[in-house]
Formats: structure tokens, sequence, C-alpha cells
């Protein structure tokens, strides 16, 4: 990923990755995301790009 655009590098992540064995890095990186996507459900926060509730996601 890095090696094709450098620009769009998550500099948390590129030093994870560097810094620790690959599955543990890609662990964490779950993890991040896992915590992220958790703390916007039970927020029922707006997603910008779609205008969806984090409520409104099942009911469709």
């Amino acid at each position: 990923m890095a090696q094709c655009s450098p620009e769009n590098v998550d500099l948390w992540a590129a030093n994870i990755v560097a810094d620790k064995p690959f599955r543990l890095a890609t662990t964490a990186m779950a993890n991040k995301a896992a915590r992220a996507i958790w703390a916007m459900l039970t927020k029922s926060e707006i997603d910008p790009a779609t205008n969806i509730k984090g409520d409104d996601i099942g009911s469709k």
C-alpha cells in the first residue's frame, strides 16, 4: 500500500507494521477499526457520506 501511494499511508499503521511482527500489526489495526466502528454504532452518529444514522442500519 505504501509503495503505491505513500501520501495515503496512516503513520500509526506504518509504524506498527515497521516495529512489530506482521500478525501482531494486523491484529492491532483490526482492533483499532473495530473500536471505531463500535463507537459509531453505539453513539448512533450520522455518517456524513451517507447521512445514515447508526439506528437506521438494520431497519432497511
